[in-house]
């Protein structure tokens, strides 16, 4: 019922007429091609760029106008679609546990942690080879207002040091105007199963780093007292017996 109405829809907006075909592709499909990048100090917006149509097929307009990722004009060349027998430089900084460099080794993969072991791992199923890449000044990335320039590990990455960064790294919108992001770990699913100290449950779990002392007055009221082993502060529960 939805798809035979679908088909039977006329619309005009903005963007002109609409209408559907017997198969519910859109009749005259024209589509604008727009980048998003900014001019100088004026906030990124929109720009665009060149047309698509289904008569006159793709127009660009400049193609030395386009930005692409990181502030980048030169066009990519291709899509890697395997790593097999690739050497990747990647970009890392100690932040356990997530990485953190191992005392007294030498090399280029001294690193441990949940990031390098994940590097580990991929470079054997997908057999490429890598090193670990620290930047001077060990940050992860901030961008300069004034020259518009990034440090630290995003820096590294933009100025071809590194072919990505292998870190924890926060997504903020700034950073995104510049790099991709992988999915972030909160959303990845990853997870840690760890034996518990006692099947009991216990509803006071959040008072156990108190310290426990019981004192029983004249009425035959039981006081429990709590107090913190750093702050000194006195917490009372009166129950009564």
């Amino acid at each position: 019922m939805y798809y035979d109405a679908l088909k039977s829809f006329e619309y005009k907006g903005a963007a002109g007429k609409w209408s559907f075909t017997d198969k519910g592709v859109v009749n005259h499909p024209g589509y604008e091609i727009v980048n998003f990048r900014r001019f100088g100090y004026d906030p990124p917006m929109f720009h665009e760029i060149g047309k698509w149509s289904e008569t006159g097929g793709l127009q660009i307009d400049d193609d030395s106008r386009i930005k692409f990722l990181g502030g980048a004009t030169k066009r990519p060349m291709g899509v890697a679609n395997s790593l097999n027998g690739e050497h990747l430089k990647l970009g890392v900084t100690s932040n356990p546990p997530f990485a953190a460099k191992i005392p007294n080794c030498t090399g280029s993969i001294c690193w441990e942690g949940i990031c390098p072991d994940v590097v580990k791992n991929l470079s054997s199923a997908l057999n490429f080879t890598y090193e670990f890449i620290e930047p001077v000044d060990k940050e992860f990335g901030g961008l300069n207002p004034d020259t518009l320039t990034w440090n630290g590990l995003i820096g590294d990455m933009l100025t071809q040091k590194t072919d990505m960064i292998t870190m924890d790294l926060s997504v903020g919108v700034q950073r995104k105007r510049y790099i991709d992001f992988t999915v972030s770990f909160m959303d990845s699913g990853i997870s840690l199963a760890m034996k518990g100290e006692s099947g009991k449950s216990d509803i006071f779990f959040f008072m156990s780093h108190l310290v426990h002392s019981l004192v029983h007055d004249s009425r035959g009221i039981h006081v429990h007292g709590y107090h913190s082993e750093s702050h000194q502060q006195a917490i009372t529960l009166r129950v009564l017996r």
